[in-house]
Order: C-alpha cells, then structure tokens, then sequence
C-alpha cells in the first residue's frame, strides 16, 4: 500500500458525504431489531440553525448565555460529516443575526419555498424560551404558549407591574410554518426552556425570569398575530382547523425539545466548554452510533443519557419527543437518513503539511478532560479503514483541537476522515475546584484558606463558573434547592452543593459551625468527590471495542431492567451490521423511567465478557464493578474476596457474574436506599490487571475488618475512606497506563504528569438509577 502523501491526507475536509443513516447500536443493541432505513433516497437536506448567547438583559430582561452558538456549531459539524448535508444547505443564524424577522424570513425562503416533497429538513433552536398568552389557546386549562426569544425581543416598559407586548416566535407560528413544508421529513429540535429561570449558581437556565402571573400579562406582538393570520390563510384553515389541528399534535415530522414544559434546560460548562447540555448529549450519541435504530428508540436513550448527566448536575431535565409521521416512515432514523459512516469521536476539518484540526464533537462531556496534549486517534475512512494515527499536541479550545499526523500508511479512499480513540490521557494533578457561594462573601477569606488546607482542592471566588462544586450556608431564606433530600440541613449550617445550588446529600454539621469546622467535618467527602472525577475520566461506552455487556435488573418485578449498557464498537468491527453482530445474549429495550427506582428495591448487576479474541495471555477480562451515590459516596460491589483479588476479578471470555451471589459466597444484598437521587455504577473490565487498585481496596477492606470485627469477604466496602479511595482511583490509573506500554514507545509522545489509557484494552461502562421515597411523592 503506497505511503499517503501529508498533504493529501484531508482531501476533502468540509466536503459533503454521501447521505447516511443514523447509527444507533448503543445502550441495548437492539439495532438489527429496529435499524430500517428508508427504502427511498430522500433529495436534498436543507437545515436552519439559530443560537443566540448575546441577550441584553438591561434592556430584554434576559441572562446572557454562553453555549448557544456553540450549539449551532455541533450540530453543523454532525448534520455536514455525519449524515451527509451539504455546507451550502445550511443556514445558520447567531446574536444580532437571529431576529424575529431574520429567523421567520430564513424559515419561509430556505426551508418552506425550495424544500420538495423528498428532501429533509431540520430546525434547531437554542436559546432563551419563554410562554406567553395565546389570544386563541388549543388548550383550555392553559392560556399560555411557548416562545423562542430572538435577539430584539425586549420587555414591555413598566413589566411586570404593566402589561405589554413581546417581539417573541410562538410555538403557534411554529406549528403554522412546519405545516406549509411540503415535506414529511422534518425533525425540530429545541434546547430551551419555557418556565422561571436565570442564573443558579454555576448553571445558567434557558428561560426568562420570572413568575407564571408575570408570564400573564405577556402577549404576542401585532407583526406575530398579522403573520399567524397570513400562514393561516395560505394554509386555507378555518380557526376550527387549526384548533383541532394543534390539539392533534406537532403539524408534521418529529419535535425534541430539550426538557418538558415546567422543567430548565441547562447551559452549562464542560472543562470550560460551555454548550446546551442536551445538544451536547444528542450529537455526541449520534458521533458514536453503529447501527440504524428508530427515532423512537433513539429517543429513549437520549432521554436517558440527558436525565443522567443532569442529575450528576443535581438538576432535573427530561426531554420530550412527540412525532406526526405517515406510515411510511414509521422505521425512520433520525433526521431521515439512509446511510452510515464510521462512529467518531472526532472529525478532521482542516490540514496544512502534517498539521491537522480537529473537531471533538463525538467525546462525552465527562470525558472532554481526558481529550488533552498527548492523546491519540487512529483515523480511519469513510469505510473504516485504517490510515494512520493522529496525536492532540495542544489541549483543546472547547471541541477544537490540533493534532499531527504521526504515520499514515494508507490513502485516502474519499470523503472525510474519522478519529477514533486509541490512547486518553489523564493528568496525574486533577483537582476539585471548590466554588465560594455568595452566602460565605463575609467569611471570604477564612473559607478560602481552610478549602487550600487540603491537597487537590482549589478554592475558587463567588461568580467563578469553573466549579466542581459549592460551598455556602444554609439560612432559611436560602435559595439552595433541596430536593430530593431525605432530611434537611440544619439552619445556620454550612452545606456542599452541587453546580445548580442543589444541597449535596452528606453528613450535617451544627448551626453555626465555623467554617473550618466544616471543611474538616467533609474532608472525607470531598477525598471521595476527587477520587469519583478521576475514576469518571476512564468512562468509555462508545469509543471502546471490548464486547462487555452490564445490566441492572430489579429481583423478583414484572420489568426486570432497570438499566443496560453495552459496548457500541463492541458489537461491530466496520461500520455496517448484520445477525452476526448481535450479542449472544440480547440485552432488553426498556421504558425511560424503568429506572427510577421506590427505597428498598432489591437489585443485582450483571457483567457478562463477550470478548472472543485473545487480549491478554489469560484469555479473558479483569472486572471491577464500583457504585457512586447522589452524595459522591462510593463503595466496591466487586471483587470482594480480599485474599486474592486478581483471581477474583479476573472473567473469562464468555462467562458472565451477577453481583451479589450466594453461590460465589456473596453475603449481602444490593438494597435502594437513601440518599435520594441518582446512583451510578461503575463496571471497569480490563484486558491488564487491576493490581495495583486491588492491593489498595485490600488494604481498605482489612483495615475496615479491624474496626469493626467483622470478615468483609462478601460484603461491599464501606465509603468512609476519602484518603484511600483517591489513592485507589490513582492507582487504576497507574494499572491501566501500564497497558498502553509498547503500543505508545514508538510513536506517541505523551506529556510529562500525565497518565495514559489504551481504549482497546479497557472498556469503562456506567449504569444508573433514580432512588425516590414513593411517600414523598404521594
């Protein structure tokens, strides 16, 4: 095979593809099942894209946001290199160019008069949402209908104490504008809010702020009313019409928003990224798919994996998704397409000599800090082949990055090329950065001194939104939210808290302890908190190609899963999918909300090894199955025979355990039970040994054997050891970075303090749920 000439290796970057399907073999693989492609090539795709950041809240009375544009940018990136649009037919409007006018004038002239009855054609909005009154509301318990904000839709004068119009886009004008599109193939996807919002703490809402009675006295400017009169009569319905029409459903097509009607949707920060955390979740999924799956099922995941990442955030965001579609199309993927492209998690999208930029747009928000100088893809074809290996030599600015061609010894087939993960690299100097909340401005400087106290926290100032997490203090008028705790903290005590100023589950201090009093009383805590982010960073579902499969079930209940979680690569080596994909044991499709789980639910996991290639001399998988609580708190389901760890840990190809079991000597039970909210569990399974991080869960496990007289041999460790448990995160770091010895020694220069991860020797899978108090909800 001859040598790619550097120059040549991006010969078509920015370029079209061919028109692809989604690919969606993910948490359930399910996708032989449900992935049918349209058996008609759709004609062009055509897509609108607005994100506005700039708001004037002076003179609109809005928050400015910070990752709406970067919104439009993810979404052009996925809709031009992975489901085949053509740059030229998308227009993308952002700040001063999204107007009222602009954003309805771009809608009539590049969607609705040059779409034809086969093209596609996709909507997105992120910005600030809103509901005003609607004069003829199709729901009569409710008056009020969802807006987006352009940039030049300001306030009333005198608001709230006077009435007033507003230069807001209703949903009502949106449904009449999908309606005149003479095609069924339209997916609109909303990231915004439409209920009180603002800023929370570190977290940045996407919604206008302000009670429902404020909402009230908001009504749709005459240019919105004459438009919504102008559609109606091109349309030739009949107020009637359009009433039942919308009482029907969406006009036509499918409709994602980002959270349902009362809840926030997120503007958040990611290592400094900032981005609609939906938007984010929802390319990033379909970067990593391999399969086709229906929009239904595609749904379903996304609902979930945005359900999650908001709830590590402590908020509350579940997204909707309603659809109007001939029978036709009821096998449809998302946005309509017909074919597949290798999954990413990065893109090439410009070259000079052996330099390359990238786009990230296929990494995990919780992974985005393991994407730094040093880390390393293997870029491959539009049909997967190899070509060669491109290396990060600087940390990314957001998604951006610039890499270096290291060898390349294949060339290019056509079309764009794609970078899979091979090499992550985590600094050995992570930290916990500690934001101060407004509540401790008097005791500003006595808090940062006893936050630097301890080694790897980082105090940071009030209005800082690099945080991990917050510290402040509970007084009654707080506007610390507290759900869903199962008791409250004492007034006059100081609480950690969560990005959105959601109270962390944790031990309570007294009424007016000092400051340092605290700091110390949560030492353990915030050990743990660490050892949890860097753990977090080896998480890896979609870029790894070990078959493992994990689930979750409830014992003895009519729908057993409550969670599943594959592999993606490990269901299939190219970028197609047939029977011989599947796993030899299909894991099942579950509802959404299967995994909010009532107190005292028995549970089990289970971790099957499917790996049938020899990746180690033993011919098998080192399993280490950790769980994280609503708090941070964390404790080891597996192995937990202290006497010989690796031998415990070690699952050969084929087999599978299920945590507990008594037939393994298991004496425990897996139990929900409080602290309320969510609780991730962690299934580590590694083609090299886990000996270092054993060794020190050993040494865990005897010490708490001491304390309490008790053999911990089949009992889950406790969560009391903050110390131990970041030395034991360190040390799985230290076990996995020996793995990447001789397959980096040659080629791949990684910067000093930093550890390596091989992503195909390691596979990293996390499953959660939602622990409720079915009597705090009755």
């Amino acid at each position: 095979m001859p040598q790619i000439k550097r120059r040549q290796f991006l010969q078509f970057a920015g370029a079209a593809l061919a028109s692809i399907g989604l690919s969606q073999l993910d948490i359930t693989r399910q996708g032989k099942r449900y992935g049918r492609v349209l058996a008609q090539t759709p004609g062009r795709k055509r897509a609108l894209l607005v994100g506005i950041n700039t708001y004037d809240q002076a003179n609109a009375g809005w928050t400015a946001l910070r990752g709406c544009i970067n919104d439009v940018r993810m979404q052009k990136e996925l809709l031009v290199h992975r489901f085949g649009f053509d740059p030229n037919d998308i227009v993308t409007l952002v700040d001063e160019q999204a107007t009222r006018q602009g954003i309805v004038d771009a809608f009539q002239h590049h969607l609705i008069e040059q779409t034809t009855p086969d093209d596609v054609v996709v909507f997105h909005y992120s910005g600030h949402g809103s509901r005003i009154v609607d004069p003829n509301p199709y729901r009569d318990e409710n008056p009020l209908n969802s807006t987006f904000v352009p940039i030049d839709s300001s306030l009333p004068d005198g608001f709230p104490a006077t009435e007033g119009t507003v230069n807001d886009i209703m949903g009502k004008t949106l449904f009449l504008l999908m309606s005149q599109l003479d095609t069924e193939r339209v997916t609109v996807v909303l990231d915004s809010c439409h209920s009180g919002g603002g800023k929370r703490g570190a977290v940045t809402f996407r919604a206008r702020d302000g009670a429902k009675s404020f909402r009230m006295k908001l009504h749709p400017s005459d240019a919105e009313r004459e438009l919504q009169a102008r559609l109606q009569a091109q349309l030739g319905w009949s107020d009637e019409d359009l009433y039942q029409r919308r009482q029907a459903g969406i006009a036509k097509g499918v409709v994602i928003a980002s959270a349902a009607e009362e809840q926030l949707a997120a503007d958040s920060s990611f290592d400094g990224f900032y981005a609609g955390a939906f938007t984010y979740l929802l390319t990033q999924y379909l970067w990593q798919q391999t399969g086709n799956r229906t929009l239904d099922r595609t749904f379903v995941d996304i609902d979930r994996a945005t359900r999650s990442l908001a709830s590590t955030r402590s908020n509350t965001q579940d997204p909707e998704f309603e659809r109007n579609l001939p029978s036709k199309l009821e096998a449809a993927s998302i946005y309509f397409a017909a074919k597949q492209t290798p999954p990413a998690e990065a893109i090439v999208v410009g070259q000079e000599d052996d330099s390359v930029q990238l786009w990230l747009g296929g990494v995990h928000p919780d992974s985005l800090g393991a994407f730094k100088q040093g880390a390393t893809f293997t870029a491959v074809n539009p049909d997967s082949t190899e070509i060669g290996l491109v290396q990060l030599v600087a940390n990314p600015n957001g998604l951006e990055a610039e890499g270096l061609l290291v060898n390349a010894t294949r060339a290019v087939s056509g079309g764009s090329v794609f970078l899979q993960e091979q090499v992550r690299t985590v600094p050995n100097d992570l930290v916990l950065n500690i934001g101060i909340d407004e509540s401790l401005a008097d005791e500003l400087v006595v808090t940062q001194e006893a936050i630097a106290t301890i080694e790897r926290l980082q105090p940071k100032p009030p209005g800082d939104d690099q945080v991990d997490y917050f510290i402040g203090r509970f007084e009654a008028d707080s506007l610390f939210r507290s759900a869903p705790l199962a008791e409250i903290p004492p007034v006059g005590s100081v609480v950690l808290l969560a990005p959105d100023l959601s109270i962390v589950p944790q031990p309570w201090g007294r009424s007016g302890e000092s400051v340092a009093e605290a700091v110390q009383r949560l030492q353990s805590k915030f050990r743990t908190l660490l050892a949890t982010r860097i753990i977090r960073k080896v998480v890896n579902p979609g870029s790894s190609d070990l078959r493992v499969d994990a689930s979750l079930n409830v014992v003895n209940a009519s729908i057993s899963a409550a969670a599943t979680r594959i592999n993606v690569r490990g269901g299939t080596r190219g970028i197609g999918q047939d029977e011989s994909d599947a796993p030899s044991v299909p894991l099942p499709d579950i509802p959404a909300d299967a995994s909010r789980l009532p107190l005292d639910t028995l549970i089990e996991i289970n971790v099957m090894n499917q790996e049938n290639r020899p990746v180690n001399d033993g011919n098998g998988l080192y399993v280490a199955v950790l769980a994280i609580d609503s708090g941070g708190d964390m404790a080891v389901l597996y192995p937990t025979d202290w006497t010989a760890p690796d031998l415990a840990a070690f699952v050969e190809s084929g087999k599978s355990i299920k945590i507990p079991d008594p037939e393994r000597g298991d004496r425990f039970r897996l139990r929900v039970t409080t602290p309320l909210g969510v609780t991730e569990v962690l299934v580590i399974a590694s083609a090299v040994p886990l000996r270092s991080m054993l060794t020190t869960l050993g040494a865990i496990a005897q010490a708490q054997e001491q304390e309490s007289g008790e053999s911990s041999r089949g009992l889950p460790l406790g969560t009391s050891r903050g110390e131990e448990f970041v030395e034991a995160a360190g040390n799985l770091l230290d076990d996995l970075n020996l793995g990447t010895r001789g397959l980096t020694a040659d080629y791949v220069s990684l910067p000093a303090n930093t550890r390596s991860i091989n992503s195909r020797q390691l596979t990293a899978l996390s499953l959660t749920f939602e622990a409720y108090d079915p009597a705090q909800e009755s």
